[in-house]
Formats: structure tokens, sequence, C-alpha cells
């Protein structure tokens, strides 16, 4: 028996599968297979994407209307039409709103006069007319409201640039009573009463929506956005796989896998037989490209990177060169000829953009090389062992050789690895924490996966820097390419990220060590907070905290444990970090009030996903 959609009240147990629904909140379970979107539009075959000249109608707004689970009055609807103004005349294009069966009337009306002003077109509902299935394969980009889970799914399928705009959840006793528990940390025993059948489950509209915005698949309706944002693009649609998933895994239950395999070419997996089944370990080698990005002058760190990582196994490196100075330019071209062409591609960036454009820029030559299978991510500063590329190989062969299997090498001097590795400390986000701080810590015990097999040993991470970050190239076009709005600094968390939520795993590998010839700024030996140091400038502070608070953002359940966690974060663990630095504060107060405002400025560009990146301007 195979179950749609959230079970009520039914044992999980009594159902040899479960597919629920990516807005329901059901517990994971060896019988439940999670899809990211709605079958809505779905095909076993995807559709094409349309041509430039075949969307030719503009930006499509499509209005839902109040639900179960979402409020939705004329102050909503106000706030949209604003944005979707502002959307279509950044792209010079028509504006045409589509309404829905659950559009409330007053709204009708009320928009009925706002396009007489703007020369807006407003389709209304209308039994019997498919406006929205025309509009689907000609509109140019689409707003969606988010009470509606199918229309956001149909309009993701049709491989136009996908907008969500938020809506006020609406907070019942139920909802209230479901948010206290998880609040305490009980989440775990109410899904285990749920499995069981005792408790009923509901719905989560906003983890699958953030899941959906971390990924790059849709953008968020937000304040502060520029034109360049409101232009906004997917680098490449991710593949929609959900239907084939559930077919595969239906056809692999008990009852039918026998006849299945003895019918069809396909192995009992319900998958293809593929090469990487039958890759060697040599060939895995072979099909490695290392990804290194430098800037400034650090030619004599990029000549020992390179160097271990021929040694290592790699048969390709492209090294980025991320604005660097002419004479540096050249010096690193000198540098490299001794390994000619066909070993090293060089890509040279006019600008610094940050690790987030380097990386990106690498990722994309590396996967552009027909040989190419997966991509080693190495900074200009990081030296691998020399049997560290083996290791990874070695494992991913003994894990499955699947594409979606991603491994990390272990970083000896990041903090993070080794916290993974010593105290079994979760590499994740954790709900309503600040920078990794939470007083619900004790509440939200999470276990570390362990593999071990033949003497190698890997731990899974939700997340993982992009030192040492080993994937199939794969996922470069199904997720697309690093975030440059990010510039520098957790940008490698952020699309490792979308990794690891787009059904990938991430584990990170204890035999295949990296050694870093440089010490990270955050250890620089100071009685201050490494953000209130003077000597490290503005730009690391703001981006590492921006960029943090922006990726933590999507994980808060509950705003006043949020901003707790925050205060004592910021009180304890920056302000309090030293007694030392305590009196220095009370010494210099002026100083230290122009660095704190330039931290909660930080703060607050993050909550709001201001990437508007002034400060590099003003530098």
């Amino acid at each position: 028996m195979v179950h749609i959609g959230r079970p009520s009240h039914i044992p999980a147990k009594d159902l040899d599968l479960i597919i629920p629904l990516p807005q329901d909140d059901y517990p994971s379970g060896p019988n439940v297979l999670r899809v990211l979107w709605p079958f809505n539009g779905a095909s076993l075959t995807p559709k094409p994407e349309s041509t430039e000249c075949q969307r030719h109608t503009g930006t499509i707004v499509m209005y839902g209307g109040p639900s179960r689970h979402f409020r939705m009055g004329l102050a909503e609807t106000r706030r949209l039409l604003i944005f979707a103004r502002k959307l279509a005349h950044a792209n010079q294009e028509a504006l045409h709103i589509l309404t829905s069966p659950r559009t409330p009337p007053e709204a009708v009306a009320w928009m009925q006069e706002q396009v007489k002003t703007y020369g807006t077109v407003l389709h209304v509902f209308q039994p019997g007319e498919d406006v929205f299935g025309s509009f689907l394969k000609t509109g140019n980009r689409f707003v969606v409201t988010a009470d509606s889970a199918s229309m956001l799914a149909e309009a993701w399928r049709s491989c136009a640039p996908v907008w969500l705009f938020p809506l006020p959840q609406r907070q019942t006793l139920m909802s209230r009573l479901q948010q206290g528990v998880d609040v305490l940390g009980l989440r775990p025993l109410r899904y285990w009463l749920i499995a069981r059948g005792i408790l009923g489950s509901g719905a989560n509209f906003t983890h699958w929506h953030r899941t959906l915005i971390r990924s790059g698949a849709i953008r968020c309706v937000a304040p502060y956005l520029s034109e360049q944002d409101l232009r906004w693009a997917p680098v490449r649609h991710q593949a929609d796989k959900d239907l084939m998933r559930c077919r595969t895994r239906i056809l692999a239950l008990p009852i039918l896998k026998k006849h299945y395999c003895n019918a069809s070419p396909i192995n009992c997996d319900g998958k293809s037989v593929t090469h990487s089944e039958t890759l060697t370990e040599q060939a895995i080698l072979n099909g490695t490209c290392a990804v290194v990005v430098t800037y400034g002058n650090r030619v004599a760190f990029v000549e020992q990177v390179l160097h271990a990582a021929f040694q290592a196994g790699v048969r390709h490196v492209v090294l980025v060169d991320n604005g660097t100075a002419p004479a540096v330019a050249e010096n690193l071209k000198t540098s490299v000829a001794i390994w000619g062409a066909e070993q090293v591609t060089t890509v040279r960036l006019e600008r610094n953009g940050g690790s987030a454009e380097g990386f990106a820029a690498g990722f994309a030559a590396a996967a552009q090389r027909a040989q190419t299978q997966h991509i080693w991510a190495l900074d200009d500063d990081t030296v691998p062992h020399p049997d560290a590329l083996k290791a990874l190989a070695r494992t991913w062969r003994l894990m499955g050789g699947k594409p979606s299997c991603c491994l990390a090498s272990f970083r000896q001097d990041k903090r993070t690895y080794i916290k993974l590795v010593e105290n079994n400390k979760p590499n994740a986000i954790q709900p309503n924490s600040f920078f990794g701080f939470s007083v619900q810590a004790p509440f939200q015990k999470k276990t570390v996966a362990l593999w071990k097999k033949d003497g190698l040993e890997c731990r899974a991470m939700e997340m993982g820097a992009y030192g040492g970050l080993w994937f199939h190239k794969d996922w470069v076009q199904r997720i697309g390419l690093p975030d440059v709005r990010f510039f520098l600094y957790f940008d490698d968390y952020d699309y490792t990220l979308r990794i690891t939520r787009n059904g990938g795993a991430l584990w990170m590998c204890s035999n295949s060590a990296l050694r870093d010839l440089e010490q990270s700024w955050t250890q620089t030996p100071s009685c201050l907070h490494p953000w209130l140091q003077e000597q490290q400038g503005i730009i690391r502070p703001y981006f590492a905290l921006r960029n943090r608070v922006f990726i933590e953002k999507n994980s808060i359940d509950c705003r006043l444990i949020y901003n707790l966690n925050m205060v004592l974060f910021l009180f304890i663990k920056v302000l309090c970090r030293t007694p030392r630095g305590v009196l220095y504060h009370l010494q210099h107060p002026v100083k230290m009030v122009r660095r704190w405002r330039l931290l909660v400025g930080a703060i607050r560009d993050g909550l709001s996903g201001n990437f508007e990146n002034r400060i590099l301007k003003d530098q």
C-alpha cells in the first residue's frame, strides 16, 4: 500500500511506502520518500525549456487568496502589487495579474480599480477558461503567493524565474502548541507519536519554502532589492526527478521487485547500470579536476598547492586568478607554465569577486571539461596530503559510487571539523541559533552519522567549507553555481546546504587530510573578538556576520529565542570575550561604538536579505 500525502492517525509501519507532499510536516523513516515539489504539472519526461521568443507576455502574478494556513488581506495585496510593478519595470515587461477561485471579491474589486491607474492587465478567474495554462507557456517570470503549493509547483516547472510572495501565517491553538513543543526540543517525541499513529501531523509551508529558497530554485520577495536583483534568473534550472524517483521506489517494493527485475533491463534498484558502478580508483582520480582560487599576491602558496594536488593524483587543475595585479598575474602564468595547458587551465577575473565569484567561475570551467567527473575545491593555502584524493576515491566507491554522494577532506586546522571528529558536534544549522549558539542546545542533541569500512571513516555533515569539498559535476547542473551575492564567507555553507537539502549527502572523510599554510584571521591573538579588531578592517567582519545571519534566519522558529541567542552571543562571546576586552571598551568608547555599529548593520542586512554590498563600493 502506497500513501501519497501525510497519513492521519495511521502507523507508518502499516504502509509499504509513504510519499508526503513537501509542505507536509511528517517524520522521516525507511519507508518515507520525500519529494521537492507537489506533482502538479510533473512528467516522467520533463518538458524542454521554452525559448526566449516563446516567453513574451511579461511578468505574471499568480494571486491565490486566504487559506487554512495563510492570511491575505488588502495590506498584503497592496505590497504584492507594489513589488510586481517594480519587477515588471526592472525587466521592461508588461504586468498581468491572474486571480484564482479563492481570491476574495473585495480583493478583485480593489485590484480592478488599481489596474486602471497603472496599466496592469487583470485576468479574473472564470470557470472553463485556461488562462493560467496559457501564461505558464508564455510568461517571462512569475510571482506566486505563498498560499498555493500547486501554483508554485506549476510555475517552477515552466522553467521561468519564480518569485515567492510570503504571507502572514494563521495561528491556531494546535499550531501554537506544536511550536511550543518544538521550541522545548520535544520535536523527536512529537514525530515518534505521529509515526505510531497516535498523533496527527500537519503542514509546514515555511520549512518547504525556506528549502526552495536556499537551493536557489526560487527567490523570495524582500525589501531592499536592487534592479539587478529584480532581473534574477536561476543559473540553470534544476532537474525535476520527483516523479521518476517515486516510480523507481514503487517498482522496487518487494511485491513488484521480482517481476520488474525479470521483465526490465534496469537493475533491481530501479536504476540503469551506470559507468560509475564500474569505475576503478584510477579512473576516479583521472576524472577529478581541482579548482584553486587565488587573490592578492600568493604565488608561493599556489605553487605548493598545485604541486601537492598533482602529487595526490589530480589529473587537471582550474586555477582562478581572482583579480590579482597585472604583475602577480604574470608571475602566476610563469609558475603554472611548467605543467602546461593540458594540466592547468587559468581563468582570470578582472576584479576580485570574493570566494563566491571565484569558485563560481572555477566550478563552471571545471564542469565544462568533458573529462571532468568530480570537482575538488581547494583554497590557495590548503595543501592535500599525498593520499588525500585516493582516500576520497576509495570511500566514494565503497559508498556505492553515486553522484549524489559528496565528500569533504579533513581540514586539520578547522575548528568545526575538529569538533565534529573529537566531540561528534554536528556541523549543521540549529533552529533559532545565532552564529551556531543556542540556549536550546542541551535539548537539541543531534547524532552524527558515522560510516566505517576497510579502515576508512566518515562523518555526516549538513554543510561544509570549499577547501576539500569533492563532488560530482552533476551538482553544478542540478543546483547551479555559488551565489556571488555572498561575496566572501559562508558562501560555501550556502552552496553545500543546497546540496544536502536537494537530496545529496555530505560526508567528511577523516582519512583525506589537508594542511593549512596560513592561520585564519579569526585566530589572530588579541584580547578582542576578531570582529572588533581594527586591523581586520570592516569587510571581513561585515560579510562573515551578514552572510551567516542570512543563512540562519531561515531556521528561525521563534523570534524571541533567536533574539535571546543573539544578545547572549554578542554579550558573552564578543563583548566579554576577555576581561581585557571589556576594559578596552571602557578605554576606547568611540572606537568601539564604530565597530559595534558595523556589526549591528551587518546583522540588520542579514535579517532583511540586503545584498547590495555597498560596503565594497565605499572602500
